[in-house]
This record gives structure tokens, C-alpha cells and sequence, in this order.
């Protein structure tokens, strides 16, 4: 038997014998080829809608080296095996991934597949009806009470979830530096966790007019994850301050950590 091979390859294989009166002649050359590494299909994958036109899709990764993203395919009802009729969208190096633009009056069908260099791999078991009304997410996230340094938040459970608590982040959406020519993201170092009869939470030490994204996300009993709902709030601005920009003052950065990224047109646009 011969080891570390390489799947999807051809060998030449010829056979001599080799004995106390010399060696023989070489056999006829056979020509054998590897079998191809058949990637399983993703395991536990679930969807869910998180607004009337996202649907968020979270899946188990696979241990396997060969392995280089994941493409999901999805389709509005009614649904065909044929796999051409399918919308797909990929690449995604991490098992988690959101669909939007969908159809708020429809339902939906997903399933994942992994890709290598050289293939497809198996497709996973279809996660089916997927109606576009959120269910397992807080419901009505909002922010009532809005002043330049403060928010006050409120939500409502679940349809679907009874949550032991919740998990809420917040953090700058983008921060322009002083020539307003340059993005930064900036991620607070905090997270609040609050009990599960929660339905609202004051948010204190806010920098007045900036962008914030909020999430909120309810643990179920057995801690498995759950997709957050989400909103962007700006702070008012503060009374009588001159030459007020949107999110024109960088913060303090001894309480934040700061990422350099990219003018992108997807935050220009914000």
C-alpha cells in the first residue's frame, strides 16, 4: 500500500522483481488514479429571517484542510431540485452569513455547501419555509429617547425563544477623523447582559451626534447561538454647539479600539 498521495492524481505504477540472480525487467506500466476527496455536507445549518427582507444563515464548520470557503444557495417558493434554478452566493470563509433583498411576501428555501480548489462539495440538508417574519429575534428594537450623550433602548421578546437573558452591544458605526477624509471603526470594549424579563436599558457616555450600532441577542437555556437584531441610532446633537459634522469627532481612544479599514462605498453611503 502506498500513503500520502495525492487525491485526484494520476500514478504510474510498474513492478520489478529483485532476487539473489539480479533484477528482472520492469512490467508494463499501469496507470492509476487517486479518488477525489468528497467534502461531507455542513451539518446543524439553520436560517431565520432577521427583518421582512434579510434572512440570517449559520451552519457547523468542517474540519477538513482542503476546504477554501462556503457557497449558500437559496430560492423563493416554489422551490426545484434542480440546483440551476437556485440563487448562490459565496465565497464565505466563516459559518456565518446573512441573505438580503429578499421578498418580504414570500418564503424560502437554503441550503450550504463547502467548496475546495477543485470542487463542489456535498449539499447540505434544505432548511424549507423560511416565512420572512423574524421569530427568534428581539421584536420592535428601537431607541425611544435619544439626547447627545445618552439612549434608552426597548425591545420585546422572541415569538419563538424564551431567553435566560440578553446580549447587548454597542459600538460606533464610523468615526471620519479631523479632515473628514479618512473612516475609522471603532469597537467598544464592553458588552451589557441583562435578564431575560428585560424590555429596556439606558445607554449612558454616548459622544454626542455619532452613528451607533446596537445588537441586541437573546441565549437560549443551552447557550447555542442566535442571530441579533440590530439598529443605527445618531445622537442629537449637542444645543448650541457650532459646526457640528455626523460623527466628525473621533473619540477618546484610550476607550476604544481602533480599526483602520477601507473607504468603501458601503460607508460613504451611511
Amino acid at each position: 500500500m502506498f500513503a500520502s498521495l495525492e487525491e485526484n492524481e494520476t500514478y504510474i505504477v510498474q513492478i520489478r522483481l529483485k532476487g539473489n540472480q539480479g533484477e528482472t525487467l520492469c512490467s508494463e506500466a499501469h496507470f492509476v488514479r487517486t479518488a477525489q476527496e468528497m467534502i461531507p455536507a455542513p451539518t446543524k445549518v439553520n436560517a431565520t429571517a432577521t427583518s421582512n427582507s434579510t434572512i440570517e444563515v449559520w451552519w457547523e464548520p468542517l474540519n477538513s484542510s482542503s476546504i477554501t470557503d462556503y457557497t449558500i444557495f437559496y430560492k423563493k417558493y416554489p422551490i426545484e431540485d434542480d440546483l440551476d434554478t437556485w440563487k448562490k452566493i459565496s465565497p464565505f470563509r466563516t459559518n456565518l452569513s446573512s441573505l438580503s433583498n429578499l421578498d418580504y411576501n414570500a418564503s424560502y428555501a437554503v441550503a450550504v455547501a463547502a467548496n475546495t480548489f477543485l470542487n463542489l462539495g456535498t449539499l447540505s440538508t434544505r432548511v424549507e419555509n423560511i416565512p420572512m417574519s423574524p421569530e427568534l429575534i428581539p421584536r420592535n428594537l428601537r431607541a425611544d429617547e435619544i439626547n447627545p450623550f445618552n439612549i434608552t433602548l426597548r425591545w420585546t421578546r422572541p415569538n419563538k425563544v424564551n431567553p435566560i437573558e440578553y446580549r447587548v452591544i454597542y459600538a460606533i458605526y464610523k468615526c471620519k477623523d479631523k479632515e473628514g477624509s479618512r473612516i475609522f471603526q471603532y469597537r467598544k470594549l464592553k458588552e451589557i447582559k441583562v435578564t431575560a424579563d428585560t424590555e429596556m436599558l439606558y445607554i449612558g457616555e454616548l459622544f454626542p451626534f455619532t452613528k451607533y450600532q446596537v445588537t441586541v441577542t437573546p441565549v437560549p437555556e443551552d447557550g447555542s447561538y442566535l442571530p441579533a437584531a440590530r439598529i443605527l441610532v445618531t445622537t442629537a446633537k449637542v444645543t448650541n454647539a457650532p459646526n457640528q459634522v455626523e460623527d466628525g469627532v473621533v473619540p477618546d481612544k484610550a476607550r476604544f479600539e481602533v480599526i483602520p479599514c477601507p473607504l468603501t462605498d458601503d460607508l460613504k453611503n451611511k
